[in-house]
């Protein structure tokens, strides 16, 4: 887990005792079940820009998209992959505020994965908050809890380091944390969604005016030397069509 991501919870470090309700016993607030399923919903939604930028960018070769898809089918390979297009040269915004989505995602994505795919349970000791542990730690804790019983050379001292590690790397997950990601998972689907509309844009104005959106608004204005002045504003409207006449 990386650093940029521990901003979406906490940890514990002074305490050695941790009582968990877990299984039939978790105590989650719905609004905490609620927030969880949109940020799921965030992640996947940007998935989809992500494709949609693939195939975006790859105009009329199709196939060529699909076939990309196709080599890259993680997420995180997908946008890695749309980052090495020679954006830098041609399109130096598009570049920047491409790199800043590609962070924000990794740190969104990791951390769905952590909501997904470890161990929910709650504690008194952590009212409204939900405390998520990986399965390889429970496991690093069931070995020593194992040896104990059955490797008589077992120390106390080794089954105190193990509850300590275990306890050290729970992660403490409140809904604030959730807001704080929602937000993120938002920027970057917008950040994803603009850019596609630079990319497949046709009239030079509106493209240019969609540019202008990322040196106004706050969440990425800052990425620029001269952004946008205060009060200013940046109108886009996007639409495309196609007039298919039958035989």
């Amino acid at each position: 887990m990386t650093t940029a991501v521990a901003k979406y919870f906490d940890t514990i470090t002074n305490t050695i005792h941790l009582d968990r309700n877990i299984g039939a016993d978790l105590v989650v607030a719905p609004e905490f079940r609620v927030t969880s399923s949109m940020l799921l919903s965030q992640c996947t939604f940007a998935q989809s820009w992500i494709q949609q930028i693939i195939y975006t960018s790859h105009g009329d070769q199709l196939i060529d998209a699909n076939r990309a898809l196709k080599a890259f089918p993680s997420p995180k390979a997908r946008f890695d992959f749309l980052c090495d297009f020679p954006y830098t040269d041609t399109d130096p915004i598009v570049d920047k505020v491409f790199q800043f989505a590609r962070a924000l995602f990794r740190e969104v994505y990791e951390f769905r994965n952590v909501l997904a795919h470890e161990n929910w349970s709650s504690s008194e000791q952590h009212p409204g908050a939900v405390i998520f542990s990986n399965l390889e730690e429970e496991s690093r804790l069931l070995i020593a809890s194992g040896q104990l019983w059955y490797v008589e050379d077992t120390t106390p001292q080794q089954i105190y380091d193990a509850i300590v590690r275990f306890i050290r790397n729970v992660k403490i997950v409140t809904m604030g944390h959730l807001d704080t990601e929602i937000r993120d998972a938002e920027l970057c689907n917008w950040i994803l969604m603009t850019i596609n509309n630079v990319l497949n844009g046709s009239d030079a104005a509106r493209k240019d005016e969609a540019r202008k959106a990322f040196l106004v608004y706050y969440g990425t204005s800052h990425l620029f030397d001269n952004p946008a002045d205060a009060g200013d504003t940046a109108d886009y409207h996007s639409s495309k069509s196609k007039t298919i006449t039958g035989s």
